[in-house]
Order: structure tokens, then sequence, then C-alpha cells
């Protein structure tokens, strides 16, 4: 709960005040996906393989004029990795509904503004497997993982207008999971860690009702 009310009190101070460019973002993302595991011992373990998957989300992005960006957005993350371990081949496969709000600053070089975004995420799981040896355990049920999750993505990306009407953005975004996922730990942490690609679309409201033009 508290973690909700920090990712709204955010959404707040980030839009509260500001007469701005505000556009609809309808993105897609490539994700790369792994975890960070680390022993009692404060030992890391590397021997996740990462596991690759397609994400989306919808979002609402504020651009003031002066280069401050604010980007809440919501939409659905994969993740989870594999590993080989004593000849037996675990697989674990996670779907979850991120909260983000993305904070950042860009400047126009011509056409392109290149810029970058810190976002913090509350991220609630929605699926959580685990496959081992072709046999599928749902660990959400059996309370052996978590059901959300917290974290960051740190995002550069660039982005130029299409027309009056839209605009194209690139993203390549890192991110670093806070919480630990598991509920019987030992003293051991495992962290949600990866890459994602995003391309997306910034539909201009004014432009699209009509504010943006006027008659004489």
């Amino acid at each position: 709960m508290k973690r909700t009310l920090f990712i709204l009190t955010m959404i707040l101070l980030g839009t509260a005040g500001l007469r701005a460019q505000s556009g609809l973002t309808v993105e897609g993302s490539q994700y790369i996906s792994s975890y960070k595991f680390i022993e009692s011992n404060e030992e890391k373990f590397k021997g996740y393989i990462p596991v690759l998957g397609g994400g989306y989300a919808l979002g609402y992005i504020i651009d003031n004029g002066s280069g401050l960006l604010v980007h809440p957005r919501v939409g659905m993350r994969p993740g989870g990795a594999t590993l080989m371990h004593e000849n037996s081949n675990y697989i674990w496969e996670t779907q979850s509904l991120d909260f983000r709000v993305g904070i950042g600053y860009g400047f126009e070089m011509g056409r392109f503004t290149p810029y970058a975004k810190l976002s913090p995420y509350f991220g609630i799981v929605l699926k959580g497997n685990q496959v081992l040896n072709n046999q599928n355990y749902d660990l959400i049920k059996t309370g052996s993982m978590k059901s959300t999750d917290f974290g960051f993505y740190f995002s550069p990306g660039i982005k130029t207008a299409l027309n009056d009407l839209m605009s194209a953005y690139l993203e390549l975004s890192y991110y670093q999971g806070l919480t630990n996922i598991e509920t019987d730990t030992n003293g051991q942490k495992s962290l949600n860690i990866g890459a994602s690609a995003t391309f997306g679309i910034i539909f201009n409201i004014a432009q699209l009702s009509g504010g943006g033009s006027s008659d004489e």
C-alpha cells in the first residue's frame, strides 16, 4: 500500500501545475530478463540464462516545453530465466502488471529530441510459474514467490515528430528490481533484472481534439 501511495504521489507531483504539451503513448517492447541471485554469504550466483519476451504499455507523456518530461504508464512486463543445475532444467516464467512514472529531461537537436528518464515502478505479478523437468508449479499459489515487486528503470531514448498528430520514440532501458521476490529466503536474495528495447507512438491530444487549430 505504501508503494502504491508513493507512485500516486509522484504522478501528482510530476503533473501538477504543468501547462504542457500532452500526448497519449502506445508502445511495444522486447525484453531480455533474468535474476540477480545473492547467496546468504553475499556471493552472487551467475548461472542464470536470460529469456526473451514481449511487452506493451499505455501511458500519457507531458512535455512542459523546457525539457522536463513526465511519463506515467501502465503495461505488461514478461520475466523469468532458465537454469541447468545437477542435470535438471529449471524454467521460470512470469508476467507482471507494471505501474511506472518516468521523470526525465530532453533537449532538441533539429528534428530529434534525445532524452533520459528514471522511472520507479511497482509491479503486480499476475503469473509466476516454474517448470522443472516438464512439471509445472505455480509459485504464486504455493507462496514461494511474492506477488508484488518494486524497482526502477533507467531509459535513454530519442523521439521525433512524424506529423502534427503523432510523434515516435525509441528507448533502450535497463531495469533493476529492489524487492527480494522469494518468500522463504534463508538470507538469500532474488532480484529481477533485465533490459528492453521499446518503440512507441505519441498521439497529440490537443491536435486530435481540434484544440490545436483555430478558425478565423
